[in-house]
């Protein structure tokens, strides 16, 4: 199927696949690996969770404190992911910061962006 087959008719046709109850507050992005079956959600209390879409399992929990998480994607990585900063903009400048799920650590920051960027992608 095709996105321009993507109707009403056909929407309204699909069901739900499965509910993710562990956390119950605010998402503020989410992003679909586009080759494996993962999802990262970027959320309000500053964690990004890493889930198995295929067997509707959370695979890991980690907190952003100091900078906090707003937009999420993937990068080429099932394991790395590009996320804005939600925090400390003025003082420190690093709203853009490339991290390792795998080992919970900030692999590079991107500096320069002084104002709250609204939106990532990787590019294709």
């Amino acid at each position: 199927m095709s996105l321009s087959e993507l109707d009403d008719d056909t929407l309204r046709s699909m069901s739900i696949g499965a509910v993710f109850s562990d956390f119950v507050g605010k998402i503020n992005s989410l992003d679909f690996h586009r080759t494996d079956d993962l999802l990262v959600t970027a959320s309000g209390d500053d964690s990004v969770r890493l889930y198995d879409i295929a067997n509707a399992k959370l695979l890991k929990t980690t907190y952003h404190t100091k900078h906090g998480a707003d937009r999420i994607c993937f990068t080429h990585h099932p394991s790395s992911v590009i996320c804005l900063s939600r925090h400390n903009l003025d003082s420190t400048g690093e709203s853009l910061r490339y991290l390792s799920m795998y080992d919970n650590r900030c692999l590079r920051y991107f500096k320069g962006h002084k104002e709250r960027m609204e939106d990532i992608m990787e590019a294709a």
